[in-house]
């Protein structure tokens, strides 16, 4: 379960862009793997010990870290199976621009589109109408 309460990652990244997510999360493996390895480097009695008893932590970070790129990359399927970077584009040039020519355009493009979704579709019919609420 994602919590702030329980999960240091998510509470850090979770209002952070899917490019940061997929940087921080590059970083994250990378700290896992070198406390990993510091666990693994075993040359006393007591380096031992410290290795043991670091491995339930280990195990724990091992499974957060396995849950967020997890759901990384389904968010990333998601993105990619609803085009959904595309229809952003265009939700974003809808409101912070004023063409609306180009923007019908899209829109035409977006709706006979098979590819993607009613929903996505009617979104951007829906910003559209706020955009231009005397376009017949």
């Amino acid at each position: 379960m994602l919590s702030e309460l329980n999960d240091d990652f998510y509470r850090q990244n979770a209002t952070n862009t899917f490019g940061q997510l997929a940087t921080n999360i590059k970083k994250f493996i990378e700290e896992v793997g070198e406390k990993r390895n510091k666990a693994i480097k075993i040359e006393s009695l007591e380096a031992m010990h410290e290795a043991i008893d670091k491995i339930p932590e280990l195990n724990q970070i091992s499974a957060n870290v396995s849950k967020h790129v997890t759901l990384s990359c389904e968010i990333s399927d998601q993105l990619e199976k609803r085009r959904l970077m595309e229809i952003s584009e265009i939700e974003q040039n809808l409101v912070c621009q004023d063409n609306r020519r180009e923007n019908i355009d899209l829109i035409w493009k977006v709706i006979r589109g098979k590819q993607y979704q009613t929903f996505e579709k009617l979104k951007l019919v829906l910003l559209f109408s706020v955009k231009y609420p005397n376009d017949k």
